[in-house]
């Protein structure tokens, strides 16, 4: 018998805006985001929201959540040439449960499924992604005999590998990238980001744990795509990074 679809999570986007000047040269795109909010909607979910600007932050209506800065070369060439883009996320509140995690597993897997047509690639001259400020809560969760291998293959990566415990309230600080003369497709740079900022998740986990062992250093996810690359950390007072036009190296310390 075939059950019903059920929501999982439900994002809502509100104040999104969106300004483009084109010239003979340059494309360019300024969209900003000023709110979004990520809900658990299943029956039993441990927490009403998972993702949303963190409070101290959000007391300023005209600050944004996300902002995208992006200069587009006009170009007749099959690769997508990138002047310039920078990302600015702002700091967040995540709250994370076992249980929602062991629902998105199959999505998760899918979406890694390769892609049956070939990929645009981009050559990105300058592109960053600022540090982001998370503030964490992680509720772990039982076994259920329901479970798929992915879903049990996920559990005891949590459980028996890293180890995680409950979460409440941690503050995770996830170093920015800046890539020079990159020249990757949009999936390639997506998931070397996911990687990237998982290799500090998981350091985060193990000093909030206190453990003595920090996981190993590792080479650039993207030495093999860029002929420079930065791996660039901050510690505002505030953890604020309001600074509209400025790049990674006029705000933040190296």
């Amino acid at each position: 018998m075939l059950q019903s679809p059920s929501t999982i999570l439900m994002a809502t986007f509100q104040r999104v805006s969106a300004d483009s000047v084109i010239t003979d040269r340059h494309k360019n795109m300024d969209v900003a985001v000023y709110s979004v909010n990520v809900d658990e909607k299943w029956d039993g979910a441990s927490f009403g929201s998972v993702f949303r600007m963190n409070k101290l932050q959000g007391d300023a209506l005209n600050e944004n959540i996300l902002r995208i800065v992006c200069v587009l070369n006009s170009s007749n060439s099959s690769v997508k040439q990138v002047h310039y883009c920078s990302i600015i996320l702002q700091p967040i509140d995540l709250k994370v449960d076992e249980e929602t995690l062991m629902k998105l597993v199959p999505f998760w897997r899918t979406s890694l499924a390769p892609a049956g047509t070939p990929s645009t690639q981009f050559y990105f001259r300058q592109f960053e992604v600022h540090p982001i400020k998370i503030i964490a809560s992680f509720r772990p969760g039982r076994s259920q005999t329901s479970y798929s291998s992915s879903q049990e293959a996920l559990r005891a990566l949590l459980h028996s590998v890293i180890k995680v415990p409950e979460i409440s309230n941690s503050v995770v600080e996830l170093n920015g990238v800046l890539l020079n003369h990159a020249l990757v497709t949009f999936r390639e740079l997506f998931l070397k980001c996911a990687q990237h900022y998982s290799w500090y998740v998981l350091r985060a986990i193990y000093v909030t744990k206190g453990s003595s062992l920090l996981p190993p250093s590792f080479a650039s996810m993207f030495d093999d795509s860029a002929s420079s690359v930065l791996d660039v950390f901050f510690d505002p007072s505030d953890g604020s990074l309001n600074l509209p036009g400025l790049t990674i190296e006029a705000c933040l310390s190296l």
